[in-house]
C-alpha cells in the first residue's frame, strides 16, 4: 500500500456517519470521494463511478454494447448512495458529459464543514479493507473515543441499520452490534479493554495498523517515543498505572503495534498480518469479503495477495495497543530497498517471531493506561486510593479530573481541592470513583465561583470581607453559617449545638503511627415516649427534639383545663 495511502485520513461529518437517511454505502461513498478530492490542484473527485467501486472493492458489470463494445457499469447500490447524499446536500455532482454522450466523468464534491460541526476523521486505508458496516462502527467508535465517551453495544447498535430485507432501516440487534466489534478486533483494528469502563463497560479503543512506530504531539509538533515516556514517568511519581499523554489525542491517533507482541500466522494468512509490496491496486486499497480476507483490486474477487504459510502456532494478532515505544520495525512497515531481494527470496524472514499470547511478560506495555500530565499530578496527592483503582477506574478518574480543571481553569486549584479533602477525609473509601466524583472533585461553597468551602481561593480587599479581617474569608458563606446557626438556636436553643459539638467523632483512629481509621461503636437506639419513633442517642427524659421542644412551649398542667371534665359536660 502506498505511502500516501497508508497514513491518510479524511474528515468526514458526523451527519453522514450516524444519519439515518444514509446506508453504510453512502457513509464509505462520502469517505472515499472526500479523499479523493483533496488532492493538490483538484476541482473535485474526477473518478467515475466504476473506479470508485473498484476502491470499495464493489463488483463492476461488463455491459456489451449494439457496436460491439463493452462498457463497465458500477453497481446500482452506488448510485443509491450517490443520490442519497446529494438528496441530503452532502455531496454535489457536476456533470460534464455532452449531449452526444462523449466528455469526461463528473466531478463529485463532499460538502465542506460549517463552523462548530462536529466530524470524524477516518484512515483511507480502512475504506476498502473491512466490510461497510464494520467501517461505519469504527468511525462510530472513533468519534466516542475522542469525546471521552465510553460507548456500549446498546448505543453502537442504535447507529448501525438494517439494508435490506423487511426489517430495513430498523437498528441492529446488540448481539450484531458485538460481532461487529469481535470482527474489528480480530483484524487489528480496535482492542476492547474488557470491563475497563465506565461502570464495567467494555472500553473500545480504535487502533490504526498501519501507523508508524513514533507518534507526533498535535500540540508541539514533537515526536515522542516510549524512551520519552520512560524518562518522564518516574517524575511524575507514578509508577505502576500511568504514562505521559502529551495532550488530547485525536480519533485515529498513532499506535505502534507491540513488537514483542506475538503474530497469529493464520490471521497473517487471512490478511491482517505483514504483506508483500506487490500486487495492490491503483491506490493500494485492499477490499474485504465477509471474513475479513484481504485482497488486492487488481486481481480478481476474493483472491488473497497476503503471504500465506502453514499455521503452526497459536498465537495472536501483533496490532495491539500499547505504549509507543521504540523498537525493531512494526509488522506493516515495508522493508528497505536495500533488503528487498532478501525479503522475495526469503517471504518468512519478513514475519517476526511468534509466541503464544499467555506466555506474555508480566511487565509488557499493553496492559498500561495512558492518562494525562494533569491526572498525574492530581493522582500524586491520592496515591493510596490510586492504588486501589483498576486501569479502566484511572482513565475513568482521569476524565473526572480533567472535567474538574475545565470547570474552573486552575489545575493547582483543583490539586489543593482534592488534597484537602483526601486529608481530612476519616472514613474508609470503599469506592475510590464515587469519593472522587462526589467528595474529592466537588466544589462546595456558596455561588461565588472563587469559593472554596468557605474560603475564597483569590484574596479580596475592601470592606465586607470577614469580620476577622481576612482576606480569604468568603463573606457570603460567613453570613450564611451565621442564619444556619441563628435559626438552629431559635429552635432548639444554644445548649444543644454546644453538645453537639462536644459529640466525639463517629471514626476514631487505632494507632496514630499507622493512621488506619475504624468506626466507633454507634449510639443504641431508643423509642421516644412521646411519639413512638425510633431515635438514637435519646436523653434522660426519654424525649425526641420535637417532642421536647412541644413540651417546653406547653402551658403549666395548672393551667391546662381538664378534658375530663369538658367531656362530662
Amino acid at each position: 500500500m502506498p505511502e500516501s495511502v497508508r497514513r491518510a485520513s479524511v474528515k468526514v461529518p458526523l451527519a453522514v456517519v450516524t444519519g439515518e437517511a444514509y446506508n453504510d454505502l453512502a457513509f464509505v461513498f462520502a469517505a472515499k470521494v472526500g479523499h479523493l478530492a483533496a488532492g493538490p490542484g483538484q476541482p473535485g473527485c474526477i473518478a467515475d463511478l466504476t473506479t470508485i467501486a473498484r476502491y470499495l472493492g464493489l463488483t463492476v458489470r461488463s455491459v456489451p454494447q449494439p457496436d460491439g463494445r463493452v462498457a463497465l457499469k458500477a453497481p446500482s447500490s452506488l448510485y443509491a448512495a450517490q443520490k442519497q447524499l446529494t438528496a441530503g446536500e452532502e455531496l454535489t455532482v457536476v456533470r460534464r458529459t455532452k449531449r452526444s454522450g462523449t466528455g469526461t466523468s463528473a466531478v463529485r464534491r463532499l460538502r465542506p464543514l460549517y463552523k462548530g460541526e462536529p466530524w470524524v476523521v477516518v484512515p483511507v486505508a480502512l475504506l476498502g479493507a473491512v466490510p461497510h458496516r464494520h467501517a461505519r462502527a469504527y468511525a462510530v467508535i472513533c468519534y466516542s473515543r475522542a469525546r471521552g465517551h465510553h460507548l456500549t453495544y446498546a448505543e453502537l447498535a442504535q447507529v448501525l441499520r438494517h439494508q435490506s430485507g423487511r426489517r430495513i432501516g430498523e437498528p441492529v440487534s446488540v448481539r450484531a452490534a458485538r460481532g461487529v466489534v469481535s470482527d474489528l478486533e480480530r483484524w487489528g483494528w480496535v482492542e476492547v479493554g474488557r470491563r475497563e469502563g465506565w461502570q464495567g463497560r467494555n472500553m473500545l479503543i480504535p487502533l490504526r495498523p498501519f501507523e508508524p512506530v513514533s507518534e507526533r504531539d498535535t500540540d508541539n509538533g514533537v515526536e515522542t517515543t516510549g524512551e520519552v515516556c520512560a524518562a518522564i514517568e518516574p517524575v511524575c511519581g507514578i509508577d505502576d498505572f500511568a504514562e505521559i499523554d502529551p495532550g488530547p489525542q485525536a480519533p485515529n491517533a498513532a499506535v505502534a503495534p507491540d513488537s514483542t507482541a506475538p503474530v497469529d500466522e493464520a490471521e497473517i494468512a487471512g490478511g491482517t498480518g505483514c504483506f508483500e509490496d506487490r500486487g495492490v491496486g491503483p491506490e493500494g486499497q485492499w477490499t474485504s469479503g465477509s471474513q475479513g480476507v484481504g485482497t488486492s483490486v487488481t486481481d480478481k474477487e476474493d483472491t488473497p495477495t497476503d503471504l500465506r504459510r502453514t499455521p503452526d502456532i497459536e498465537g495472536g494478532s501483533a496490532r495491539r495497543a500499547s505504549c509507543v515505544g521504540s523498537g525493531p520495525e512494526p509488522v506493516d512497515n515495508f522493508a528497505p530497498a536495500a533488503e528487498s531481494a532478501m525479503v522475495d527470496a526469503d517471504p518468512a524472514a519478513a514475519a517476526p517471531t511468534a509466541e503464544p499470547r499467555g506466555s506474555r511478560r508480566a511487565g509488557s506495555s499493553r496492559n498500561r493506561t495512558t492518562i494525562s500530565v494533569t491526572a498525574v499530578r492530581a493522582f500524586a496527592e491520592i496515591t493510596p486510593l490510586v492504588a486501589a483503582m483498576s486501569a479502566g477506574q484511572r482513565v475513568v478518574a482521569a476524565r473526572l479530573v480533567e472535567r474538574a480543571v475545565a470547570e474552573v481553569g486552575d489545575p493547582e486549584r483543583v490539586f489543593a481541592r482534592l488534597a484537602n479533602r483526601w486529608r481530612t477525609q476519616e472514613a474508609p473509601v470503599a469506592a475510590p470513583l464515587g469519593w472522587l466524583g462526589g467528595r474529592g472533585l466537588v466544589r462546595r461553597g456558596c455561588a461565588d465561583p472563587n469559593c472554596e468551602d468557605g474560603r475564597l481561593w483569590l484574596p479580596t480587599t475592601g470592606p465586607g470581607i470577614g469580620g476577622d479581617q481576612d482576606g480569604y474569608t468568603c463573606r457570603n458563606c460567613a453570613r450564611q453559617t451565621e442564619d444556619r446557626r441563628a435559626s438552629a438556636d431559635a429552635r432548639f436553643g444554644a445548649d444543644r449545638r454546644a453538645e453537639n459539638r462536644r459529640t466525639p467523632a463517629r471514626y476514631v483512629a487505632v494507632d496514630a503511627s499507622v493512621g488506619t481509621p475504624i468506626p466507633a461503636a454507634p449510639e443504641p437506639m431508643g423509642t421516644c415516649d412521646g411519639c413512638d419513633r425510633a431515635v438514637r442517642g435519646l436523653r434522660a427524659d426519654r424525649l425526641c427534639a420535637d417532642c421536647r421542644e412541644e413540651q417546653e412551649s406547653a402551658p403549666s398542667a395548672a393551667a391546662r383545663p381538664s378534658w375530663g371534665l369538658q367531656s362530662a359536660f
